[in-house]
């Protein structure tokens, strides 16, 4: 049976990881795990870019607003 589980760390009693079962939220240990790694650091990385960028366009566009 597939189950995504998080990364954890190892255990300290044998040569297993230990893992976050989320859909039972639960560590537990295993040696049988395949892990699959994705970008999602360097996605929220982008994205917080692109909200300083967004932060900083409103800023100038309220610097050249005419004052009252």
């Amino acid at each position: 049976m597939l189950v995504f589980c998080f990364f954890f760390g190892y255990s300290l009693s044998s040569h297993a990881y230990r893992i976050y079962n989320k859909r039972l939220m639960t560590v537990e240990e295993s040696i049988h795990v395949i892990f699959y790694e994705t970008n999602h650091a360097e996605k929220e990385y982008q994205r917080n870019l692109a909200e300083e960028d967004e932060q900083i366009t409103t800023l100038k566009n309220l610097e050249n607003c005419p004052k009252k």
